[in-house]
């Protein structure tokens, strides 16, 4: 499967590739290269997909990620970890940040971005020889059947209205367009 390949009129300069991947066998052994700083891993942000809503959802924090690059407010050191913490509503707790959204020794399912300016080296290809798992096509389909609500309610406080997500899709679609507003609106 291709990458999906995101870009903005409002960032010509910078394109994201976007893959998905599932039935992941090594996410230990692919957090452990992250944090020894394994130059082929640091290519990448590998984003737990349950914390993920929709695409919107994704859309909303790799946004606020060019945006906070351009405007010199980025709260981390690459466009990486700031894509990863830029899913929060609150982005200053960076480390907290990296352990809700970013993979962890159980993730199962994680997407994976890479930022490339225009001329820039794409390094997608090495994805395969990195992860053991599938490729999964980037849809909300396949997004919303993985969510962890329990996690997702918990992490955005959304406790006192929970039983309500649960029920209806109308309160989740509510739900998904209180959280992408959430990520737009961060930092203004």
């Amino acid at each position: 499967m291709s990458p999906v390949t995101l870009s903005f009129p409002q960032f010509p300069e910078c394109s994201v590739h976007v893959t998905v991947w599932c039935k992941i066998s090594n996410t230990a052994a692919i957090k452990q290269q992250l944090m020894e700083g394994n130059q082929n891993y640091g290519h990448f942000a590998f984003i737990n997909s349950d914390m993920v809503t929709s695409k919107a959802h994704l859309y909303s924090a790799i946004y606020r990620t060019l945006t906070n690059q351009v405007n010199g407010t980025m709260t981390s050191r690459n466009l990486n970890s700031e894509a990863t913490i830029s899913l929060s509503m609150n982005n200053k707790k960076i480390t907290d940040n990296l352990k809700k959204f970013g993979i962890n020794e159980h993730s199962e399912r994680i997407i994976v971005l890479e930022f490339f300016e225009e001329n820039g080296v794409d390094h997608c290809d090495s994805l395969k020889t990195l992860i053991e798992g599938e490729e999964a096509e980037f849809t909300d389909a396949f997004l919303r059947a993985h969510i962890n609500w329990g996690e997702l309610i918990k992490v955005y406080k959304l406790d006192k209205n929970k039983e309500m997500y649960y029920k209806e899709e109308q309160n989740r679609e509510e739900l998904f367009n209180v959280l992408n507003g959430s990520i737009q609106l961060n930092g203004f």
